[in-house]
């Protein structure tokens, strides 16, 4: 019945069918979208929590629960994100504390969205086929 030599493909030949199309909803913090690190304040500090796997954060090094305690030069505070987009560069330097390790970090912006959400999205005009497809689809 499908065509489809991945699961990209998959998804796309079923959404052509069914007459929907997928939106990706980019994260709305700068450290999610662009660097790929989930951020928590904790303690009178600022901690990464989770690293998207090939993210410029992973890339760099970076390890859950360092702290971030400086962007170019500017002490952190709680938040951070409006530091980072104050730096939308190609890049920019962070101090981390790992333990006792005081280290400078470059963070090299990439094109990629990390943390993003997904959502379907019907297309306005229909054919017979994609009406056909999406009773059966949905059991209708």
């Amino acid at each position: 019945m499908f065509k489809a030599s991945s699961l990209d493909s998959l998804l796309n030949e079923t959404s052509c069918l069914a007459g929907i199309q997928l939106i990706e909803i980019a994260a709305g913090l700068i450290h999610e979208r662009k660097l790929g690190m989930k951020l928590e304040n904790r303690a009178g500090g600022v901690y990464i929590t989770t690293i998207a796997p090939g993210s410029p954060a992973a890339k760099a090094g970076l390890l859950k629960d360092d702290e971030i305690i400086g962007v170019n030069g500017i002490r952190t505070d709680a938040n951070i994100s409006d530091l980072l987009e104050s730096f939308l560069e190609t890049s920019c330097r962070v101090l981390i504390t790992s333990g006792k390790r005081i280290r400078p970090v470059e963070l090299i912006y990439d094109a990629k969205n990390y943390w993003s959400r997904y959502s379907f999205t019907s297309l306005e005009k229909l054919c017979a086929n994609q009406i056909s497809f999406r009773k059966i689809w949905l059991w209708q």
